[in-house]
C-alpha cells in the first residue's frame, strides 16, 4: 500500500507519477526531499534522460542537485528572481576562494593546529582558518594565489608524519556558497554568523535540584499542556462537555417530574357565551328528541342576546356552514347511548377532550367560523407499562452519557502517544508514573466537573439524583480511565481507539443487562466488567425491580476501585523496563554473519577500542542487532561516541539509522547487543535530547507552547525565558505563536532541533535534523549552532542524507550499508581510503574523443577513470584547458557502497586513477558553440596531485 511506504519511497512514487505520459512540461517541487544519496542519483539520471524531450522545472534545497540537474539556475529572494545563469557562470561570478580540508591523525593533541595554520598562511597569503570539526581543519584559500598551491601541497606532503596529517584535499566554492553570498547581498542586515551564544550561565538556565519542586513543576506543565490542547480542540470540547450536558437536559425533560399546576380563578378569562354581543345559535336536532331539545333551548335562554334557531334537517352537514356563515355557534343533538364506558387507565382522553373544548370556546370568543370534530378511538393504554418503560430506560440513558464522556478522553491520549510527543516528555525527564498521574488527575477533574453540571441540570428538572448515584458515576470514570490509557499504549489511531472503547463499553454494559432482564443469571460478570456493574448499580439506585440479588452500593464501589488498581498496575508494567527486559529475553537473537569478507581495519580498530571499555565515551554501542521477523535491520554494529564529538551515521533508506536511534532512545528493544549511555545501560527513561526523523510535536499547540512545556518538564526555573532563548537561536522567534500544524517543513525541523537542545544530557541525537531546511540562512545557522553546542561540552550523534552536512559537522562518520557497519573515520580519511570509483559531472568529457579529435563533446553521466599518461596528455593541451584531479566526495563514497553487495570488500584508492573535470580557460572561436552546451566543475585536488603536476 502507498500509505505504508517510507518518506523517500513516497517521493519516488510522486516523481514517477509526474513523468507518466508525454507531457512536454514537468514540474518537480523538491523531488528528492527525504531520499538517500543513491536514490537521488537515480532521480538525477531520470531527469537527465527525460529532459532531452521535455521542459523540466524543479525546485530544490540541495544546491548540488541544482548544479547536477539544472542547465539554468534561478536564485530567488523574498519572492523575486535576483540572479540567474548556468552553474559555471554563477560560480565564476561569485566564487572567490578554494577550500582546503586537512584531516589530522588520531594521535594529534591539538597543538598541531596552530603549526599547520602558520604553515598554510606563510605559503598562501590571504588564507584563513575556517571551521574546525574535531580532527578536521578547513582553510579558505584565495583564488588569486593558485600558483602557490603546488608549493603548499609539496610541503604538506613532505611533513605529513611530523604534522600528524592523515590526508588533505582541495575543493572549489560550491553553488551553495554562491547561493549564500547572493542572499547576503540582497539582505545585508541578515548575517549567518549572527547566531548568539547559548547563555548557559543565566539563573533561568539552571534546573531545579530538589525532586519535590521538579515534580510539582512537571505536574503543572502536564496540566497546562492538556488544558491548552483541549481548549483548542472543538471535538474534545463537544465530546467531553457539550454532549453530556445536552443529554442531561434531554433526560431531565423525559424523565423528570413537572411541578403541580396552580389554578388561579382571578386570572381565568371569561370565555362563556355571555361575551357574545349578538348572533344566532343553531340547534340541530338529529335525534328528534323533544325532551333534549327543550333542555338545550332552556339552557340557551340564559343568553338573551343569542337568537336560537332549531333545525330538524338530517342533511345539515351538507348545508352548513355555507347556508349559515354568520352564526355564533351551534349544538348537535345526536343519537348516543345513555352510558359512557370510562376507564381510569385512559391517559389520553382527558387532554384530548380539554383541547377540543378550548378550541370551541375560543372560536365563540373571537367570532371566527371554526368547527372541530373530536375523533378518537377507545384503545386502552396502560399507564403502568409506560411508567415501567421510562424507569428502565433511565439508567441506560445515563450509561450512554458516561460512555460518551469517558470516550471523549481517548483521542488526545492516543494522539499524544502516536505523534510521539509523549516520548519527548519521557526523554525530558518525566517518569511514566508522573506522566500518567498528571493525566489521570486532569481527566478526573474534568469528568467530576461535568458530572456535577449534569447533576445540577437533572435535579433542576425534577430527576432523582442521589449522592450514591453521583459517586457511582465518578468512580466509574476512575475504573475506565486506566483502561483507556492502556489502550493508548497499544494503538496508534485515535478514531479507531475511540470506536473500540465505545463498542467495548456498550457490549459489556448492555449485553449482560438485557440477559438479566430475561432472567439469565449473569450477575457475576459485574466483577469483570465495570460497565455492567455501573448499569446494575444505577438500576438498583433508581429502585428498579431486577431479578438479581440485592448488592449494596459498597460492592459496586469496590468493583470500580479494584479495576482502577489492576489496570494501573498493567499500565505500569507496559511502561516499565521490565517489559523490555522480558521481550529481549524472549526474542534474543544474535546475528551470524554469512560473509567471508572480514571487516576493514577501521571497523576492527573501533571494535577493539569499544571492547577495552574506555571511560571517555558518552555512548557505546556494542554488537547491536535488530530483527524484524526474518529480516535483519542491524547486523552487529559496534562504535562509540566520545565527549565533545559529532558522530555521523550515514546510509541509504533502510540501512538501519532510525532503528538505531529508536533503540537508543527506548522506542524499540534490541534483538541482541548492548547500548551504554554514560557507563550505564540505556533504559527507556534516560534523559536524552532527541530530534526524531518525523517531528514529534502536538499539532494544535504553537511553537512557543510546545517549547515551554518541554522546558518546564526538564526542570528549568524559568521555562518561558529558556524557550525564548532557544527559539531565538533556531530562528523561530517571529513565528513562535504559529500553530505547529501550520508551520512549514523547515520550521518544524528547527523546532524539533530546539527541543533537543533544551536537554541537559551530554548526548544529543539528531535524525536528519536539517531535512527540508533552506540553505540560505537556516541550515548554516543550525550548523553553526550545533558546532557551538558541541564545543560547549555536549556530544552529538546525527544521521543525514546530506553528505555536505556530515562533512561540515561530523568529526567522525560511520557508513551503514544494509545494517552493517562498513567504514568509520573522519570524512577526509574516508575519502582518501575509499576512492576506487566516483561519478563525474552531469556533462563530462569523453576523454578518448578529446585526445583523438581535440574538441569537446557532450556526454551523458558516466564514471571515468583516467591513467597518468592520459592525464599528462590532457595537461599538455594548455593554454586551452586547465585540469585537476577530483577527489571523491562523501556522496560518491556513499553511492559506491550502496551500488554493490553488502559483503563486497572496500577497495583502497589506486593512486594512478583519477576522475577529471575541466574548467574552460581559453577556447578557439570555432569551438564556442560546442562549449556553450557544457559545464564543468573543479571539485578536489588530492594530496597526490602536486606530484603529478
Amino acid at each position: 500500500m502507498a500509505g505504508e511506504l517510507s518518506g523517500g519511497e513516497k517521493r519516488k512514487l510522486c516523481v514517477a507519477i509526474a513523468f507518466i505520459g508525454n507531457n512536454r512540461l514537468v514540474m518537480l517541487d523538491e523531488p528528492t526531499a527525504g531520499m538517500d544519496p543513491e536514490s537521488r542519483r537515480t532521480v538525477e539520471l531520470l531527469v537527465e534522460k527525460e529532459k532531452t524531450n521535455r521542459c523540466i522545472l524543479l525546485t530544490t534545497h540541495y544546491m548540488d542537485e541544482a548544479e547536477m540537474m539544472g542547465d539554468f539556475v534561478y536564485i530567488m529572494h523574498m519572492g523575486h528572481s535576483v540572479c540567474s545563469g548556468t552553474p559555471l557562470f554563477l560560480k565564476k561570478k561569485f566564487a572567490s576562494e578554494y577550500i582546503l580540508n586537512i584531516a589530522l591523525d588520531t594521535e594529534c593533541t591539538g597543538n598541531e593546529t596552530s603549526t599547520i595554520e602558520q604553515l598554510v598562511k606563510s605559503h598562501v597569503p590571504g588564507s584563513e582558518l575556517g571551521d574546525v570539526n574535531g580532527r578536521q581543519l578547513c582553510f579558505q584559500l584565495p583564488k588569486e594565489s593558485q600558483k602557490e598551491f603546488c608549493a603548499l601541497f609539496k610541503v604538506l606532503e613532505e611533513n605529513k608524519e611530523e604534522l600528524l596529517i592523515d590526508s588533505f584535499g582541495l575543493s572549489i566554492t560550491s553553488l551553495e556558497d554562491v547561493f549564500l553570498k547572493v542572499g547576503r547581498l540582497m539582505d545585508r542586515d541578515l548575517d549567518i554568523n549572527s547566531v548568539p551564544d547559548l547563555e548557559e550561565n543565566h539563573e533561568y538556565s539552571s534546573p531545579f535540584t530538589g525532586c519535590g519542586l521538579r515534580f510539582v513543576q512537571q505536574l503543572y506543565y502536564l496540566f497546562l499542556k492538556k488544558l491548552i490542547y483541549s481548549l483548542c480542540s472543538t471535538p474534545i470540547i463537544f465530546a467531553q462537555v457539550i454532549f453530556p450536558l445536552a443529554m442531561a437536559v434531554c433526560i431531565g425533560y423525559m424523565f423528570g417530574t413537572s411541578p403541580d399546576l396552580e389554578l388561579n380563578v382571578e386570572t381565568i378569562p371569561d370565555i362563556s357565551l355571555r361575551r357574545v354581543t349578538a348572533g344566532k345559535f343553531l340547534v340541530f336536532d338529529v335525534s328528534q328528541d323533544e325532551t333534549r331539545r327543550k333542555l338545550v333551548e332552556g339552557a340557551l335562554q340564559k343568553f338573551p342576546r343569542l337568537q336560537v334557531l332549531v333545525y330538524n334537517d338530517s342533511d345539515w352537514m351538507n348545508s352548513w356552514p355555507l347556508q349559515w356563515p354568520w352564526v355564533a355557534g351551534g349544538v348537535i343533538i345526536g343519537n348516543y347511548t345513555d352510558q359512557a364506558d370510562v376507564s381510569s387507565g385512559l391517559v389520553w382522553l382527558l387532554p384530548l377532550y380539554m383541547n377540543h373544548a378550548e378550541l370551541t370556546m375560543l372560536s365563540l370568543i373571537c367570532d371566527i367560523n371554526f368547527g372541530s370534530d373530536m375523533h378518537f378511538t377507545w384503545d386502552l393504554i396502560a399507564s403502568s407499562f409506560i411508567d415501567d418503560a421510562l424507569r428502565y430506560s433511565a439508567p441506560l440513558m445515563l450509561f450512554v452519557i458516561m460512555v460518551q464522556l469517558t470516550c471523549g478522553f481517548v483521542a488526545f491520549t492516543v494522539k499524544e502517544n502516536s505523534c510521539r510527543f509523549k516520548h519527548q516528555e519521557i526523554l525530558a525527564g518525566t517518569s511514566p508514573c508522573t506522566f500518567w498521574l498528571a493525566t489521570f488527575l486532569f481527566d478526573m477533574s474534568v469528568a467530576v466537573t461535568v458530572i456535577v453540571g449534569m447533576t445540577l441540570i437533572l435535579i433542576s428538572h425534577g430527576f432523582h439524583m442521589s449522592v450514591i448515584l453521583v459517586l457511582m458515576m465518578i468512580l466509574y470514570c476512575t475504573a475506565i480511565f486506566p483502561l483507556i490509557y492502556t489502550l493508548s499504549v497499544l494503538m496508534k489511531s485515535p478514531s479507531y481507539a475511540e470506536s473500540l472503547c465505545m463498542l467495548y463499553q456498550f457490549a459489556v454494559g448492555f449485553g449482560p443487562f438485557f440477559a438479566v432482564l430475561r432472567g439469565i443469571d449473569v450477575e457475576g460478570l459485574m466483577y469483570l466488567f465495570p460497565s455492567f456493574a455501573f448499569v446494575l448499580g444505577a438500576s438498583s439506585e433508581m429502585d428498579l425491580r431486577l431479578p438479581v440479588s440485592n448488592e449494596s452500593e459498597w460492592s459496586y464501589f469496590g468493583v470500580f476501585l479494584a479495576h482502577c488498581v489492576v489496570t494501573f498496575l498493567l499500565l505500569y508494567f507496559l511502561e516499565s523496563e521490565y517489559i523490555v527486559l522480558l521481550l529481549e529475553r524472549i526474542y534474543t537473537r544474535e546475528y551470524i554473519s554469512e560473509s567471508e569478507i572480514p571487516d576493514g581495519e577501521d571497523v576492527i580498530q573501533e571494535k577493539e577500542y569499544i571492547a577495552s571499555k574506555p571511560t571517555d565515551l558518552v555512548l557505546s554501542v556494542e554488537d547491536l542487532t535488530k530483527f524484524y521477523g526474518n529480516s535483519c535491520a542491524l547486523k552487529g554494529t559496534t562504535y562509540g561516541v566520545r565527549h565533545e564529538e559529532c558522530f555521523g551515521l550515514v546510509g541509504a533508506s533502510g540501512a538501519g539509522k532510525t532503528t538505531t536511534f529508536e533503540i537508543i532512545t527506548g522506542l524499540r528493544f534490541a534483538s541482541y547487543g548492548t547500548v551504554t549511555l554514560k557507563n550505564c545501560l540505556a533504559s527507556r527513561n534516560m534523559e536524552i535530547g532527541y530530534c526524531p526523523q518525523f517531528d514529534a510535536m502536538l499539532p494544535r499547540l504553537s511553537c512557543w507552547q510546545n517549547m515551554v512545556v518541554i522546558a518546564g518538564l526538564i526542570g528549568y526555573r524559568y521555562p518561558e525565558r529558556k524557550a525564548y532563548e532557544v527559539l531565538y537561536n533556531v530562528g523561530l522567534l517571529e513565528n513562535r505563536n504559529k500553530t505547529f500544524s501550520r508551520c512549514s517543513g523547515g520550521q518544524k525541523r528547527r523546532l524539533s532541533i530546539g527541543i533537543a537542545m533544551l536537554s541537559y544530557s551530554q548526548l544529543l541525537i539528531l535524525d536528519e535534523p536539517t531535512a527540508g531546511i533552506d540553505p540560505k540562512v537556516a541550515r548554516r545557522d543550525i550548523w553553526e549552532l550545533l558546532n557551538k553546542v558541541r564545543m560547549g561540552g555536549q556530544a552529538i550523534f546525527l544521521s543525514s542524507h546530506s553528505m555536505e552536512e556530515c562533512e561540515a559537522l561530523c568529526t567522525r562518520i560511520a557508513i551503514l550499508c544494509r545494517g552493517r557497519l562498513v567504514s568509520i573515520g573522519p570524512s577526509q580519511s574516508l575519502k582518501s581510503r575509499i576512492g576506487g570509483k566516483v561519478w563525474g559531472n552531469k556533462k563530462s568529457f569523453d576523454l578518448a574523443r578529446i585526445i583523438s579529435s581535440k574538441h569537446l563533446t557532450t556526454q551523458a553521466l558516466s564514471p571515468h577513470r583516467v591513467g597518468r599518461s592520459t592525464l599528462r596528455g590532457l595537461l599538455g593541451m594548455r593554454p586551452w584547458w586547465s585540469f585537476s584531479a577530483e577527489c571523491p566526495a562523501m556522496n560518491d563514497l556513499h553511492s559506491d557502497h550502496e551500488s554493490g553487495p553488502a559483503r563486497c570488500p572496500r577497495r583502497k584508492a589506486r593512486p594512478d586513477r583519477y576522475v577529471l573535470c575541466g574548467n574552460p580557460v581559453k577556447v578557439p572561436e570555432h569551438m564556442h558553440s560546442e562549449l556553450s552546451a557544457v559545464s564543468f566543475n573543479t571539485i578536489d585536488i588530492t594530496s597526490k596531485t602536486n606530484k603529478l603536476h
